[in-house]
């Protein structure tokens, strides 16, 4: 079977790597809004600011705040945008870290919610990678259909997976699709709804499937994204 397209490389230079170009993953550059130069970002806050912050920063810890929270999603997010403003495939990846973040910040506050959000996540992301890859449209709703129908009749995504690999076996994006959609229905679906919450390792297996994707063929590295996500758990966590 001949891959039913070829992918269009965009080669950039890494900031980890002097040697390694960055991939295209379907984002015009014009589209990503140019960041500042590091230079005008402002090192210190001012004493009106401060006084601003604190008060954000007591209000956030009263409320428990899911607002406090996303706020400071969205910011840790501009700051990593920033330092990586060059680099498409990588302010790709911390757009879904953002989202991701916020999607699973909002399930835990609204717990009757969570097969809305799941489906949110499954959906507008599993179309979003298979743009990014260039999967030809009656493959992608091959594999959708797929992968739906073993979680209607309760078949192992496994197995499903397993099938389609062995079907679309000769394309190499088809393939690191494949493998990402059945690591998000079993992270999704495998564990009861209170584990899902709790645990966070539920959220990182989904962004790993996302970094493993994304670097299927080397460019970006994997262990740059892993870096970025660091990145931001560090200011998250902090």
């Amino acid at each position: 079977m001949q891959p039913p397209y070829k992918k269009k490389k965009d080669m950039k230079k890494n900031p980890f790597s002097p040697f390694r170009g960055a991939g295209f993953f379907g984002f015009n550059e014009k589209s990503i809004e140019k960041m500042p130069s590091e230079k005008y970002i402002k090192k210190f806050p001012s004493g009106h600011e401060k006084i601003i912050q604190d008060k954000e920063n007591r209000e956030g810890s009263e409320q428990g705040g899911l607002e406090f929270r996303l706020k400071k999603i969205e910011k840790i997010a501009k700051r990593l945008e920033q330092k990586y403003s060059s680099y498409n495939e990588f302010i790709t990846f911390i757009h879904y870290v953002k989202a991701t973040e916020k999607l699973f910040l909002q399930a835990s506050y609204e717990k009757d919610g969570l097969e809305h959000y799941k489906k949110t996540l499954i959906e507008n992301d599993i179309f979003n990678v298979a743009s990014t890859l260039s999967i030809d449209s009656a493959i992608l709703h091959d594999i959708y259909k797929e992968f739906q129908l073993a979680q209607i009749e309760g078949y192992s995504v496994h197995e499903i997976a397993e099938k389609l690999l062995q079907k679309y076996g000769e394309c190499s994006e088809c393939k690191a699709f494949i493998v990402y959609v059945r690591d998000i229905y079993a992270t999704l679906f495998a564990d009861p709804q209170e584990n899902f919450l709790k645990e966070r390792l539920s959220q990182e297996k989904i962004i790993q499937a996302k970094i493993r994707v994304l670097s299927y063929d080397g460019a970006p590295k994997q262990e740059d994204l892993e870096t970025i996500y660091e990145e931001f758990c560090d200011e998250l966590h902090v």
